[in-house]
């Protein structure tokens, strides 16, 4: 068991979070992932959203969202801080700082102590003082379809920060996993 904080690199919450928006939820980030991630012992993500390979997307999907995660946000004031820029990242390593600090001021013995039974969970650190910080991150991004303003709509509306150009699939921008193994990134 690991008494040290965790920056979850790759937490797909935010396509729960599209799906469950659609459904009619409000504060789905605060209501279903929020108590989770803290109880794991995680002082920060990558929210990633995805449209999975297998699933037709197209600019509508990106606006959708963007649209709810706009509205995401607005609920979530407060519970999760957006890392935009590289002030926020200095405030979120500070905030992973001092999760860790928290972690190693525990007894020295706490590390071997037993593990936990089944259905109860294990020991973490405390991560839940303070907005949660996170990146927004998109995997693939064959939804785009060559309108690269969306991109540029993401990173403005939606706090996009990172962005893998597929997701295992074949689409304008390059060749995934299942796509044609001779193809590659393509020019655009």
């Amino acid at each position: 068991m690991s008494l040290h904080p965790v920056f979850d690199c790759h937490a797909d919450i935010l396509m729960d979070v599209v799906k469950r928006r659609r459904e009619g939820e409000t504060a789905v980030f605060r209501s279903r992932h929020l108590s989770r991630l803290r109880e794991g012992g995680v002082a920060g993500a990558v929210l990633i959203h995805c449209h999975m390979y297998d699933t037709p997307a197209g600019p509508e999907d990106i606006r959708e969202f963007i649209r709810l995660f706009r509205e995401e946000d607005r609920e979530n004031a407060g519970v999760w801080s957006l890392i935009l820029g590289a002030a926020d990242a200095a405030r979120a390593e500070e905030t992973f700082r001092a999760a860790a600090e928290k972690a190693r001021a525990l007894p020295q013995d706490a590390s071997r102590a037993a593990a936990p039974r089944a259905g109860e969970a294990p020991e973490a650190p405390s991560c839940d003082e303070g907005p949660l910080p996170a990146l927004v991150g998109m995997e693939g991004l064959k939804a785009v379809q060559g309108d690269f303003s969306l991109v540029e709509r993401m990173h403005r509306e939606a706090g996009l920060r990172l962005a893998s150009l597929t997701q295992n699939d074949q689409n304008d921008l390059a060749t995934g996993h299942w796509g044609d193994p001779d193809r590659g990134l393509t020019p655009r």
